[in-house]
């Protein structure tokens, strides 16, 4: 446990590790690494009387799943495969953990999966967009 020392008291707090990863609810092995960001479109209006405005549109998702590349087969491009070959539109769904939060991006699609090695370690960094994400119970 660590603790955060704030103003009243000292507040432990659990570290939870590894973020589990399920594609199409299956869940994938060999992740190491679990980014997620919201992209909202956002402008500025600028209006002649002097006043201004903010307008936001409806977020997508950004995606990064950092893998250990695996002797024989990459078993999370097989699973990815094998979700997108069974929609009718081509997207698969990615779901994670995040402490008790469980979310779901839906409409996922990959956008690069380059694999890069060094004299220590491989992974395989895929990279994608989903159209939406929603918070299971």
């Amino acid at each position: 446990l660590h603790h955060y020392r704030g103003a009243a008291a000292e507040v432990p707090m659990a570290l939870i590790g590894r973020i589990p990863v399920e594609i199409n609810q299956i869940e994938v092995v060999k992740v190491t690494n679990v980014d997620v960001t919201p992209n909202t479109p956002a402008s500025v209006k600028k209006f002649m009387n002097g006043s201004a405005d903010v307008v936001k549109g409806i977020a997508d998702f950004g995606f990064s799943l950092k893998c250990q590349v695996e002797a024989d087969k990459q078993s999370i491009l097989d699973q990815i495969d094998a979700a997108v070959a069974g929609s009718p539109d081509g997207t698969f769904e990615l779901s994670y953990k995040l402490g008790t939060n469980y979310w779901t991006l839906l409409k996922c699609v990959v956008t690069t999966a380059p694999v890069s090695s060094s004299t220590d370690d491989a992974t395989l960094t895929i990279t994608g967009i989903a159209a939406s994400r929603i918070k299971n119970a």
